[in-house]
């Protein structure tokens, strides 16, 4: 993803929060709060978090640090976002929480740590000329998670045309991914415009 395609969902999410408010779901891109919610859980049901580490990749106001803490006793979150609106938010809200990191940057360029869960929630539903760029971002984040990578995208025979915001085909995505890992789980039906697939490693 180039700057001026960066710049772009910059300026975009800006204008979501002069329209409904700094540190909102609508500044996020949600319609609502419950499908957010639906999402973790989805995310959550996928993972074994006690003892271990989770990488949020495109972390937005890292509301998923707040929905894991009353799940997990003993847990390491990292958060990162190019947004520094986000960034802000989420260290106001969580930045005190124990084992807790929020760090603005370019999620498609920065080294990601290792870790034993990796979770990307909208974060590949955006356009980029690049149509490589999402692979990209599978590939780096499976990569990165010594577990599972748990990744949600909007479907595009669900999702209507949008400008700015782009879906995928799911057959696509699991098939790229099961060249990646034999161990693949597709979760749908929990929202009409969303699926979730988990990659596991080997």
């Amino acid at each position: 993803m180039n700057l001026k395609e960066r710049a772009t969902i910059i300026h975009y999410h800006r204008h979501r929060i002069d329209t409904f408010g700094d540190g909102t779901i609508g500044a996020l891109g949600w319609k609502a709060e419950e499908s957010q919610t639906l999402r973790f859980e989805v995310i959550d049901d996928s993972m074994e978090l006690d003892g271990r580490s989770v990488l949020d990749v495109g972390c937005g106001h890292g509301d998923l640090r707040g929905f894991l803490e009353d799940r997990y006793d003993d847990f390491s979150y990292i958060g990162l976002d190019h947004v520094p609106e986000f960034v802000h938010a989420a260290r106001e809200r969580y930045g005190a929480m124990p084992r807790t990191w929020f760090h603005e940057c370019d999620v498609g360029a920065v080294n990601l740590p290792g870790v034993h869960y990796v979770v990307a929630s909208g974060t590949l539903n955006y356009r980029c000329e690049d149509d490589d760029f999402h692979r990209h971002m599978i590939r780096r984040m499976f990569n990165a998670a010594e577990v599972t990578l748990i990744f949600n995208f909007l479907v595009a025979k669900r999702f209507p045309d949008h400008p700015l915001l782009r879906a995928h085909d799911p057959d696509e995505l699991v098939a790229f991914c099961t060249e990646l890992s034999p161990r693949v789980d597709v979760i749908d039906g929990y929202l009409e415009h969303d699926v979730t697939i988990c990659v596991h490693q080997s």
